[in-house]
């Protein structure tokens, strides 16, 4: 299982708040380089920062993230 981020639910969210990248990584105690990445893309993330930026904006990790139950190969 892994958890890929919804880059314009994130952002959406943060400015909603009136967080900037800056101040969202001190909320949820992250680095503002790990939400500019999450913003650009659909980045990987680990669920303990999915965590901290979803309690962070105060919303559910489903709101900002997708949940992938397995591994998908290049293959299929």
């Amino acid at each position: 299982m892994f958890l890929t981020s919804k880059p314009l639910e994130i952002a959406r969210l943060r400015i909603e708040a009136g967080y900037s990248i800056r101040k969202l990584g001190e909320e949820s105690g992250l680095n503002p380089s790990t939400i500019f990445k999450m913003e650009c893309c659909d980045q990987r993330v680990r669920p303990q920062t999915a965590k901290a930026v979803s309690d962070a904006l105060k919303v559910s990790v489903y709101d900002l993230f997708t949940i992938h139950s397995k591994e998908v190969s290049p293959h299929e």
